[in-house]
């Protein structure tokens, strides 16, 4: 008996700490739970301290709260591996604001691959990647773009929505 209750003990401090993938932890994971994800870095200050990670799995949001105060501020390119809670801002799943650890592996990686897409496409399951969407055409085009504003486009006769922070125009 005193052996199951090591073994079982052990299983859970692996589990709970284990590395997962991030569709793993998008799918396998709720809100509340620890998860340590891997990616690379797909974007800088523009977004403010939120950056987005991928890997060939999938792609989440990294919030360290306002600042990274604490651990070295990735930039695009960075391989980062991150452990910290899972939690949901506005639909959106990210890990943080409660931060374990950030350790940057390696830099100046390779982005992934840019994913073309149609806007009926677009849906959670591509939440945090890199896409394109090819032939857009703005129902404003020509007006200046205002930041914090939303603005729709067609592309092969489907219809979408951009939002533009102001740090972005």
């Amino acid at each position: 008996m005193k052996y199951f209750i090591s073994a079982v003990i052990t299983f859970m401090a692996i589990q709970g700490f284990a590395q997962t993938d991030i569709l793993d932890a998008r799918t396998n994971y709720s809100v509340g739970q620890t998860v340590t994800v891997t990616g690379v870095v797909t974007n800088g200050e523009s977004l403010g301290s939120v950056r987005y990670i991928q890997d060939s799995s999938g792609g989440i949001a990294i919030y360290p709260g306002t600042t990274w105060d604490g651990f070295d501020d990735p930039q695009i390119g960075d391989e980062i591996t991150v452990t910290g809670e899972l939690t949901e801002y506005n639909g959106l799943l990210e890990v943080g604001s409660d931060l374990d650890t950030v350790t940057i592996n390696s830099s100046d990686n390779d982005l992934p691959e840019l994913q073309v897409l149609n806007p009926d496409a677009l849906g959670e399951g591509q939440e945090g990647e890199l896409v394109q969407i090819e032939g857009c055409f703005f129902d404003n085009g020509g007006v200046e773009i205002q930041g914090n504003s939303t603005y729709s486009y067609t592309s092969d006769g489907e219809t979408g929505l951009v939002y533009f922070r102001t740090s972005n125009t």
